[in-house]
């Protein structure tokens, strides 16, 4: 959904540069943010009195303006007659001082080259740069499919306020109205079930030319509604500003001034637009006194309605089950068309339609009725909030006084049945929350996921885990560890499709390429021959929303021909990209991730599989995906054949995908490995494993593995193991070697600082013990 930013400031009293803060806190993810034209330095109203063509798509405009009687204008539009003796805005650009009539093209708003003329009241020669809102960026947020009242700028803001604690101010709340007609009708709702209430009132005569303001046609525009120079526009605005649909009858069809609101009886024909229309049983409809249908709420009936005299304007809140269900049966038929029509809050219907006159009198003079009301049956949806089960289901408590305050914080709406239970009213425009689960979340979602506590893993996750572990054979198990290690050492497991873009997969492997005949997509048109093109395409979504610390792994199988054969491989890969910074462990620095960061976890992952004497890494001389300079290849000893590859990958798939950054890469060919070697599943815990290296130079009378067992009956119950990584003879006195530590809280991710405290703690203990001298 795209809004132009000033339509979220009108509801609060706030800066706008703390907008895109504010939606994300709120959960609702903005997917891109499109900057307006910025080369604007003025806007001038000016009065066309003649048009000369002068070569090129050149034009000579004769203005009506006193310091500016002429401007040559270069712009690929039509000057038809219609533009002499109109009123216009004048744009001029910073850039070679060129002038140009708006346009939404000029504006790089749409590709609509059409002038916008401007009431002919409009004062010539003033600025018009106030009522223009160049200035502001228009928002593409991702609204989830569930969240029918956020279709809607307030159903935005005022998730914006709930979770933010910001007072929202509503445009429609107390608005004054003159009504110069004594008219009155009667509204019915037969079912109280489909409707909670209706209003509506008779517009007689509208005084003058009617053209939208410009105001509102960049805001419609921005959010890529048509603009139509009539009432419509005012019905789109207020739809885009508050969700209410208001619907146009002609007063004529309205028999008696009574309006009735049912279902229909049987399967019958309606007079529907006076036509004969096929119309389903149970229909939710609004009909006049002699069963002529005049609206089908959720559909759009093609009305024929040449002028806006003589027109009742009405709004409902309808049972969004029956909308749906009008939605289902008529969208695709000829007479109607499906609408965006959502339930509403009734309590605010008659301030919509107050706000509906207001706009309309801003523009001309009208002659309006009092607005009618139907009876109000406030039908209502109500969940038990029993105050145990919440507890059970999010495995924590929350204080009574806080889940009440949360619950007026929502305006929900609540009774107290017992000293656990709470019946709760969920609004008419909450369809997301259904059931006790989905009140449960939203709770919590406000109470915020931070404060959730950190406990102990518990027996159960243990004894499923085990139930797990004991159904998979061998290999699966190590599979099933490597992951686990790959997750705690801060990698993300991804799962992406088998079938690729078949032009991009072919730029990177040239032959054996098992194509899709017929494919669904494009981007879906070949078998993978490698996770790579899955993974990078994760690396682009991800650094196109500023993600710059990104490490990811998959297991899966790729597919290639073998002597005319379609065969399977599995492949484990993993990418590492950007740098290490990490809030976290609050480290400052924003070094890049390295070759030799992927060249230890590759280690460790091959440790699962062989001892550490039965693998070889040799230097890569053919595998083109690579950089062969900067990545090496992965041998089996004792088979002598190929079981992966590491290393940057070729700096012209980084630009096939269009990354900023290098990619360090690493794919191990799982069905190259003869999986005999026993392994026993250790108890795992859900916490990240650190790895710190201590370089240590000392006398070489000290033997080094009396240090290492000094250290492994000193070590704390956070170091899990240490092993010599490292050794080598530098003269005759000293010797020098390298400890490896993996650091490990059970219950706790460790702080970066507590894990400075741990290492410091064993530098100590040598220095006293065996005089070490720490190599920087």
């Amino acid at each position: 959904m795209k809004i132009n930013e000033y339509c979220i400031l009108k509801f609060f009293n706030i800066n706008s540069k703390k907008i895109l803060k504010l939606l994300d806190k709120s959960g609702l993810e903005v997917n891109n943010v499109i900057k307006t034209n910025n080369n604007i330095y003025k806007i001038i109203s000016g009065k066309i009195i003649d048009i000369l063509y002068l070569k090129d798509e050149e034009y000579l405009i004769k203005l009506n303006i006193s310091k500016l009687k002429y401007i040559t204008i270069k712009q690929n539009i039509k000057y038809d007659n219609y533009l002499k003796n109109s009123i216009v805005a004048l744009i001029f650009f910073n850039k070679n001082k060129k002038v140009y009539i708006y346009t939404p093209k000029i504006l790089e708003i749409n590709n609509n080259n059409d002038p916008i003329i401007l009431n002919k009241n409009t004062k010539l020669g003033i600025d018009l740069s106030y009522l223009l809102i160049f200035n502001f960026n228009i928002i593409d947020i991702k609204i989830p499919n569930n969240r029918l009242d956020c279709l809607n700028i307030l159903g935005i803001c005022k998730e914006i306020s709930i979770i933010n604690n910001i007072k929202i101010n509503l445009p429609f709340n107390n608005i004054k109205i003159n009504p110069s007609i004594d008219k009155k009708f009667f509204i019915n709702i037969i079912d109280k079930n489909i409707c909670s209430k209706y209003c509506g009132f008779y517009l007689e005569k509208i005084e003058g030319e009617y053209n939208t303001p410009i105001e509102i046609k960049e805001k419609l525009i921005h959010s890529d509604f048509k603009i139509n120079n009539n009432i419509n526009d005012i019905i789109n605005y207020i739809f885009l500003e508050t969700g209410y649909l208001i619907n146009i009858f002609n007063i004529y069809d309205i028999y008696d001034n009574e309006i009735i609101i049912k279902l229909t009886n049987n399967d019958s024909y309606y007079l529907v637009n006076n036509k004969n229309v096929f119309i389903y049983r149970n229909t939710l409809s609004v009909f006049n006194n002699n069963n002529e249908i005049l609206n089908i709420p959720g559909i759009d009936i093609k009305k024929n309605i040449n002028n806006y005299n003589n027109i009742f304007i009405g709004c409902g809140s309808f049972n969004y089950k029956f909308i749906n269900i009008n939605k289902n049966l008529y969208n695709n038929t000829n007479h109607f068309v499906e609408n965006n029509e959502i339930e509403v809050e009734y309590n605010l219907i008659y301030s919509i339609l107050k706000y509906f006159i207001k706009i309309l009198s801003n523009i001309y003079k009208i002659n309006y009725s009092y607005i009618s009301k139907s009876n109000l049956f406030n039908i209502k949806k109500y969940i038990n909030l029993n105050i145990y089960k919440l507890y059970k289901f999010i495995g924590f408590k929350i204080k009574y006084e806080n889940i009440i305050n949360i619950l007026n914080k929502l305006k929900f709406k609540f009774s107290i049945n017992s000293n656990n239970t709470l019946k709760v009213v969920i609004p008419k425009t909450r369809s997301d929350i259904n059931i006790k689960e989905d009140l449960f979340e939203e709770i919590i979602k406000i109470y915020g996921c931070n404060k959730i506590p950190k406990y102990k893993k518990s027996v159960l996750n243990n004894n499923l885990n085990n139930i797990y572990l004991n159904k998979l054979n061998n290999k699966e198990k190590i599979i099933y560890k490597i992951k686990k290690f790959l997750i705690y050492n801060g990698f993300n497991e991804v799962i992406s499709y088998s079938l690729v873009n078949k032009n991009k997969q072919n730029l990177i492997y040239k032959n054996n390429q098992i194509d899709i005949i017929n494919p669904i997509s494009e981007n879906m048109s070949s078998f993978r021959r490698s996770l790579l093109i899955g993974l990078l395409n994760i690396i682009k979504f991800n650094e196109d929303r500023q993600e710059n610390n990104i490490k990811i792994f998959e297991h899966g199988f790729c597919f290639n021909y073998l002597n005319n054969i379609i065969v399977n491989n599995e492949i484990l890969s993993g990418i590492i990209y950007g740098n290490k910074k990490n809030d976290f462990f609050k480290i400052k620095s924003n070094e890049s991730f390295d070759f030799y960061d992927i060249k230890g976890n590759v280690e460790d992952i091959l440790l699962f599989f062989f001892n550490k004497h039965e693998f070889l890494f040799v230097k890569n001389k053919k595998n083109n995906i690579f950089d062969l300079n900067q990545s090496l290849k992965i041998l089996n000893i004792k088979e002598n054949i190929i079981i992966g590859y590491f290393g940057y990958i070729n700096n012209n798939i980084i630009k096939i995908f269009k990354l900023k950054n290098n990619v360090i890469f690493f794919e191990i060919y799982i069905n190259n490995i003869n999986i005999n070697k026993n392994t026993n599943i250790n108890k795992i815990y859900n916490t990240v494993i650190n790895k710190r290296d201590i370089s240590v130079t000392i006398n070489n009378n000290i033997n080094i593995y009396k240090i290492i067992n000094y250290l492994n009956n000193i070590k704390n119950n956070q170091t899990i193991k240490l092993n010599l990584i490292d050794y080598y003879k530098e003269d005759n006195i000293n010797n020098n070697f390298t400890i490896r530590f993996y650091i490990q809280d059970k219950y706790k991710t460790l702080t970066y600082f507590d894990i400075e405290n741990i290492v410091n703690f064993y530098i100590l203990k040598l220095k006293n013990k065996f005089k070490i001298i720490i190599k920087n």
